[in-house]
């Protein structure tokens, strides 16, 4: 992981690159963690080897997990930081493109659910 923060008129800004085979919503929340970032807003794009997202299903109080088995590109990955009980946190969703263009998407917030970046 690289990354390098700059300061704009708007604000801090951190620009994190993932190395291949780094999960993406960890290491983000690493860089975060690291940077001391209370509040923010996650923008990315790149390609994934494979994914998991997951599906909030209201009746059951949990995710549903939806694996991803092939290389996708990330068309859209947003969220948020948040502190919670003095720690930040992530929460990000993603949208992801298939070969045949098809998309599949949802939530990445959980470490270990996320995709491995190529």
């Amino acid at each position: 992981m690289r990354v390098e923060e700059l300061h704009q008129p708007t604000g801090r800004v951190l620009v994190v690159v993932c190395d291949k085979g780094d999960e993406p919503v960890t290491t983000i929340g690493a860089a975060v963690r690291r940077h001391d970032l209370r509040a923010g807003r996650v923008t990315a794009v790149g390609g994934f080897q494979e994914a998991e997202v997951g599906w909030f299903d209201r009746e059951q109080g949990d995710y549903r997990r939806i694996p991803v088995r092939e290389q996708v590109e990330v068309l859209s990955l947003v969220g948020d930081v948040a502190a919670r009980d003095g720690e930040p946190t992530l929460h990000v969703h993603a949208v992801l493109g298939r070969r045949d263009g098809s998309t599949v998407g949802g939530t990445c917030s959980r470490p270990g659910c996320g995709p491995r970046w190529r």
